[in-house]
């Protein structure tokens, strides 16, 4: 079985990035084939919105690692974590380029009527300075929205929240998440194997 996990900051080394690889390094010590990618590393540019994909089921755009990422890396899992921080009620840019570049997928399915593909499951993990009550929702929602379409509805979802503040329990969240994530995990494994 394999997982792939994306990080969504722009800074490396930080917070969302230290939550996704507790995440990952846990399924990978349960067996699983783990691939990470990094947004910030990758060349990633935003949709056009020329509608050329409703029209032709391609993607003008080229000469970036987006194709790759969303046809080839992540359907070739079972399971896709996401982590990312949360900016001012949204997901960073190169994130959220890639997220509107699924646009590609859903003029496939919806427009040419290509079949949608079941794949498995994610998770969404959002790292914030605030509260999610009032501003996690928003980002979650997207990135959720996203994965579904990809064929990987989200299994769970979770929020540190005020994590800049020394006010949240970093460690009790990452246990969650590791315990969490792997339970969903095992789920699909089951199911799948």
């Amino acid at each position: 079985m394999k997982a792939t996990g994306i990080c969504g900051s722009m800074r490396r080394k930080g917070l969302s990035e230290r939550v996704l690889e507790e995440v990952m390094d846990e399924l990978a010590a349960a067996g699983w084939d783990t691939e990470k990618i990094y947004i910030a590393d990758e060349e990633i540019r935003g949709c056009r919105a020329c509608l050329h994909c409703e029209r032709t089921g391609e993607c003008v755009l080229g000469g970036d690692r987006t194709d790759e990422i969303l046809t080839r890396l992540i359907p070739s899992s079972d399971v896709v974590v996401v982590a990312a921080p949360v900016y001012f009620t949204g997901v960073p840019w190169k994130l959220k380029a890639l997220v509107d570049r699924i646009q590609l997928l859903w003029a496939r399915r919806v427009r040419l009527g290509m079949e949608k593909a079941e794949r498995g499951a994610s998770a969404v993990i959002l790292v914030g300075g605030t509260s999610p009550e009032k501003y996690f929702s928003g980002p979650m929602l997207v990135l959720r929205s996203a994965l579904k379409e990809l064929g990987y509805p989200a299994k769970w979802s979770g929020a540190l929240a005020e994590a800049e503040s020394g006010r949240a329990d970093s460690e009790g969240f990452m246990r969650k998440a590791r315990r969490e994530v792997r339970t969903a995990a095992e789920a699909v494994g089951r199911k799948g194997g």
